[in-house]
């Protein structure tokens, strides 16, 4: 086949009219070939020369016949010529996470999954009013080169919702292709735009824990999580909407040393206060504009005033075909104008409208900011005025609804209904049914429903408005009250949650704990704190403990489980702290810190054993003699696990014998007994398959396709890591999942596929780094003499491609390939 000089792009056209012809995505061909997202977007754009293995593989995934496949490899290995067009990005060329836009934005064309940045943005619900040039002026800072951009101003101004906007037309424009119209220098992101929700926080120190849990950067490992972030985010362009930054202004150094180590990355805040470090670009957004009230023009001109236009949208959401009209002008306009033009206020106003008339909503109105002039004179006068629309609104509701809206403020990040019921009326004291209540305050603004994990609804305030609702809690004499009930019902979801999360329902339990992770953190820092006894917070941290391992929220969680243990009134040996001792020898565990891991699953074991308590001594037993085996002393460990297993077996607790007969096997693997482990790792995983708990499977699987493998059934030894990376993934773990990659690529040393292997190693090794752990010593010499065993079958040169390739894979990908069986 002869190329002309102007076919310089013909592999990549010819891909992409083979791909759009078999009716793919980009990544839906990388998942079907194995190839990475990224790879497939360089060769379409013709920035990238393809290596033979990956046009077999991309034949193979687009079923081509012979002569099309023929045709294919023919122009892969022509002379690849470069133009200014080979190297500009290509419309395809883009991430593959986030909504459609027909999802996002009225209007807009549908877009394939392919053509949006990867973004975890909200849906709107309703249209942006009045913000035109807000838009048009952020847009140029960032186009600018601003690296750090805050939004600034009071609270319930529309800071959120701007940056949310301002981020969504961006991605917009990206996947549609358009022009640039505001800078010629303006972004694209190309690694993705992420919201980082930071009013439920109250601890600083938690703000780097919430960057990583929304990019998906564990906390686990010996290195820092900044470090972690640092690596992470180095060499990636990223969008960060760092949401209700106030809370923890303290952090503001912490974003400025990101910005610093980070070259393409750009931060947009929202916070009522600059967070006042170098390079930050200040925008003050102003309230919404207002009429002028003593020339006003016709009804209809009126209208599109914004802040009467914001009004009467939400009106006519509630009261069908509610207009500007020639008798309520006036009091529209009056309304909007007293409130400041401030868009949560003009919201809150507008709900009334079930129950009041415009002319009767400004007299009220008038009552209540006569009433309320007092406020504290060091706070700015739209705080003053927004405090004042809010107990407007708050003393328009009966004294039941009342006492209802200021009880839900303990929560932090929401609740369910069913919380709601348990925490604000324990003592079925309340004069009024707790949903009702609920759906009234939702229907007045006070509260947002919104949807939770598995579509169930969940309620949550604007954070200005549950200050104001703390305030009247603790007003109220109820608060202590209050706040040991909303640690009691969280303490016994967790009891709920200790025996799902090792059961079929494993993946159930863990989304439900993600929505109220929040809730579960404030209840620790209440108990550190003297608001409410020790014992809720340590008997919660310690029957979450493996909710704690497989969302990777190590670190954090064993700081506040020490804290707690280390109090004078827990040192008593109770059954709150044995939970506590086995939930820190199990994050020490992860830590590799097999000494302190040790110390407190003996004193744990000890407590549990004093009380009669067999199921839950053997547990910690288990425990306890995995730390002493990390730490070589393995005829020690197997006395200690030996004894785990008979308590479990006495006390039939099948998922503590499941998991205590996997650590003896480990134990008699070392020893050398290889018969006996396999067969205690096989019952140990038939007992995990028959209670459906994925991860103790996952840690039975690893140990046992490493023991096949020594035993020399190669075959056997693949199919059983390929089975541990499928029970690791199922859950979302990140622990195991790079070791039973490494495992996979192993066996594809073995069965003499070094490029697939390369590529296994080079993704196992990317996980590590992006969750921050580190490889146990004993399993890290393996996987360094087969990463050797590659490098030389390949030659450096092909090594580290196939290595770079591995790594710029997604999770999707890598445990699709790995899950392929050797050819």
């Amino acid at each position: 086949m002869v190329l002309d000089a102007s076919d310089f792009h013909t592999f990549g056209t010819l891909l992409r009219q083979h791909r759009l012809a078999a009716g793919l995505t980009q990544a839906a061909l990388a998942e079907r070939s194995g190839v990475a997202d990224r790879t497939i977007q360089e060769l379409e754009r013709g920035a990238a020369r393809p290596r033979r293995a990956t046009v077999r593989r991309l034949a193979v995934a687009l079923s081509l016949l012979p002569s099309a496949r023929a045709e294919l490899e023919a122009v892969s290995s022509a002379p690849r010529l470069r133009t200014r067009a080979a190297r500009e990005p290509h419309a395809d060329s883009v991430g593959r996470q986030g909504r459609t836009l027909s999802d996002r934005r009225p209007g807009v064309p549908p877009a394939t999954s392919a053509d949006v940045r990867p973004n975890n943005l909200p849906i709107q619900p309703t249209a942006l009013l009045g913000r035109e040039r807000e838009l048009t002026e952020v847009r140029a800072l960032l186009g600018d080169g601003a690296r750090l951009v805050t939004l600034t101003g009071p609270g319930g101004v529309g800071k959120t919702r701007l940056a949310v906007e301002v981020a969504s037309v961006l991605i917009d424009r990206s996947a549609r292709s358009e022009p640039v119209l505001i800078a010629a220098k303006e972004p694209t992101f190309s690694d993705g735009i992420f919201l980082v929700e930071l009013a439920p926080l109250t601890d600083p120190s938690l703000v780097q824990s919430a960057i990583a849990q929304v990019l998906g950067v564990q906390d686990l490992g010996g290195r820092t999580l900044v470090d972690g972030l640092r690596e992470h985010l180095r060499s990636r362009s990223v969008l960060l909407l760092l949401d209700n930054f106030e809370h923890v202004d303290v952090a503001a150094p912490f974003v400025a040393d990101l910005l610093g180590w980070c070259p393409e990355l750009v931060v947009m805040a929202t916070s009522r206060d600059p967070l006042r470090v170098r390079g930050e670009r200040e925008y003050d957004v102003a309230p919404l504009a207002l009429p002028t009230p003593h020339h006003l023009p016709p009804p209809s001109v009126l209208a599109q005033n914004a802040a009467v236009a914001l009004f009467v949208e939400r009106a006519a959401a509630i009261r069908f075909g509610f207009a500007v009209t020639e008798e309520n002008a006036r009091a529209i306009a009056e309304i909007c104008i007293r409130l400041d033009g401030l868009p949560l206020a003009i919201e809150l106003a507008a709900a009334r409208v079930r129950t009041l008339t415009p002319d009767m909503m400004v007299g009220r109105l008038d009552r209540r900011l006569q009433l309320l002039t007092g406020g504290a004179s060091d706070l700015p006068a739209r705080q003053q005025t927004l405090r004042n629309t809010i107990t407007w609104s708050h003393d328009l509701l009966t004294p039941e609804e009342q006492a209802l809206f200021c009880r839900l403020a303990v929560f932090v990040g929401g609740c369910t209904l069913e919380a709601a019921e348990a925490v604000c009326d324990p003592g079925g004291t309340l004069a009024l049914d707790v949903m009702d209540g609920v759906t009234s305050l939702a229907a007045q603004s006070l509260l947002r429903r919104f949807e939770g994990p598995d579509g169930e609804p969940r309620f949550t305030m604007l954070e200005t408005i549950r200050e104001f609702a703390l305030e009247q809690l603790e007003s109220s004499g109820e608060a202590m009250e209050i706040r040991r009930s909303h640690a009691a019902y969280f303490l016994a979801l967790a009891k709920r949650a200790e025996p799902e999360l090792v059961n079929r329902e494993q993946g159930v339990w863990l989304r439900r704990l993600d929505a109220d992770l929040d809730n579960v953190r404030a209840v620790f820092g209440r108990s550190l704190s003297g608001e409410i006894d020790v014992d809720l917070g340590l008997h919660t941290a310690g029957r979450l403990h493996w909710y704690w391992a497989m969302r990777g929220f190590v670190r954090e969680t064993r700081r506040w489980t020490e804290s707690l243990l280390a109090w004078p009134e827990a040192t008593a040996p109770t059954s709150a702290r044995a939970w506590a001792l086995y939930s820190a020898s199990a994050l020490a565990l992860f830590q590799a810190d097999y000494a302190a891991s040790e110390a407190f699953a003996r004193e744990s074991a000890a407590i549990f054993r004093g009380a009669g308590d067999l199921r839950e001594s053997g547990r910690a037993l288990a425990r306890h003699g995995s730390a002493i085996s990390n730490q070589g002393d393995h005829a020690a460990a197997k006395s200690v696990l030996e004894e785990s297993v008979a308590l479990a077996r006495a006390a039939s607790d099948e998922w503590g014998l499941a998991f205590a007969l996997g650590q003896l096997a480990a134990t008699f693997r070392v020893l050398g007994d290889l018969e006996t482990a396999r067969a205690l790792y096989e019952e140990s995983a038939a007992i995990s398959e028959m209670i459906g708990d994925q991860f103790v499977l996952s840690i039975t699987l690893v140990g046992l396709a490493h023991l096949v493998r020594v035993q020399g059934d190669q075959d056997e030894s693949a199919a059983t890591w390929r089975r541990a990376l499928a029970a690791s993934s199922r859950f979302g773990d990140h622990w195991l999942l790079p070791r039973a990659v490494a495992g996979v690529a192993g066996a594809a040393v073995i069965a003499r596929e070094p490029e697939r292997a390369a590529m296994l190693f080079g993704f196992a090794e990317a996980l590590r780094e992006s969750n921050g752990t580190r490889e146990m010593p004993v399993w890290q010499a393996v996987v360094d003499r087969d990463v050797a065993a590659t490098r030389e079958a390949l030659g450096d040169e092909a090594f580290s491609v196939a290595w770079s390739e591995g790594r710029a894979m997604t999770l999707e990908q890598a445990v699709g390939f790995g899950l392929q069986a050797p050819k």
